[in-house]
């Protein structure tokens, strides 16, 4: 089902005892009568048979003799989690993989509709443009992303916004690199900022881990200014060092330069000032 299918059925578990007419269903979904007749079709085929009775001059409600209303939203309830991890799966996709996507290809992947991967592609859009994100459906090249990579990191960062759900899109990110690496990672970050004799905890480790893999996928060149200190730049060039000697990556100066921003001397308090530094480390190696 899509998002506004959901709706409707959340619309009519307010109205369990009566009925509500095609025309006030249509005026709140802001949609036709005739896009309702279908969408109840649709409810019917992929949801629950005959859930909505249709009564000609009375409009429609659920059939309760067939289902109890803890019924419906219990069943409601699991097609919502499932559509919600897909929801952020696809936007995860979109923003972290550098590959422009088509809707057929996504309706291929994940076994949906095309007006299914339509209604979740418009919901990422408009839920993005607060990040200054515009996706674009293009009919030949498929969808089409217009935003800096620091927006995107931060849309990442946020993507479990997208729905109502207790997501961590950390989870998503950490998978990124192998259990192992991001173990070892988290040693030698904890390690620096220990010689350094920076005060922390592990919820800001892992934060500094998970912003270090988002440079690492998008690590692509921008022109901004982040305020660091020697001390900061520091530490970040000693983290990649002992990453690339360690697991044999190949990050750059601009790694440490864009990662610096994370060790502020300011004793990690801020988590603004964490992201800063480590953006700064990964662009000062790059430039050598």
């Amino acid at each position: 089902m899509i998002d506004r299918q959901i709706k409707l059925i959340k619309l009519l578990l307010n109205y369990t005892d009566t009925y509500i007419s095609g025309h006030d269903i249509a005026k709140q979904l802001n949609v036709s009568n005739r896009t309702i007749r279908n969408d109840i079709k649709t409810i019917h085929t992929t949801f629950l048979n005959e859930l909505i009775l249709s009564v000609q001059s009375k409009g429609y409600m659920l059939n309760t003799c067939l289902y109890t209303p803890d019924e419906i939203q219990s069943a409601l309830e699991s097609v919502i989690v499932k559509e919600n991890k897909l929801l952020i799966t696809i936007a995860y996709r979109l923003f972290m993989e550098k590959h422009t996507f088509t809707i057929k290809e996504l309706s291929s992947t994940y076994h949906l509709t095309k007006s299914k991967v339509i209604d979740y592609v418009t919901r990422i859009q408009t839920w993005a443009i607060k990040f200054d994100i515009y996706l674009s459906i293009k009919k030949k090249q498929g969808i089409m992303i217009d935003a800096s990579t620091t927006s995107i990191s931060n849309a990442v960062l946020h993507i479990n916004q997208l729905t109502d759900d207790d997501f961590k899109v950390e989870n998503l990110i950490l998978q990124e690199l192998p259990q192992a690496h991001t173990r070892k990672i988290k040693q030698i970050i904890s390690k620096h900022i220990d010689n350094h004799q920076l005060s922390t905890s592990e919820n800001k480790i892992q934060q500094l881990l998970v912003h270090l893999i988002l440079i690492i996928k998008h690590s692509q060149p921008e022109e901004e200014d982040w305020s660091t200190d020697t001390e900061s730049l520091t530490i970040a060039k000693k983290c990649i060092k002992d990453i690339n000697e360690t697991l044999g990556y190949q990050l750059n100066n601009k790694t440490s330069d864009d990662y610096k921003a994370l060790f502020c001397t300011e004793k990690l308090v801020t988590w603004i000032d964490m992201v800063g530094v480590v953006r700064a480390s990964v662009r000062s190696q790059s430039a050598s």
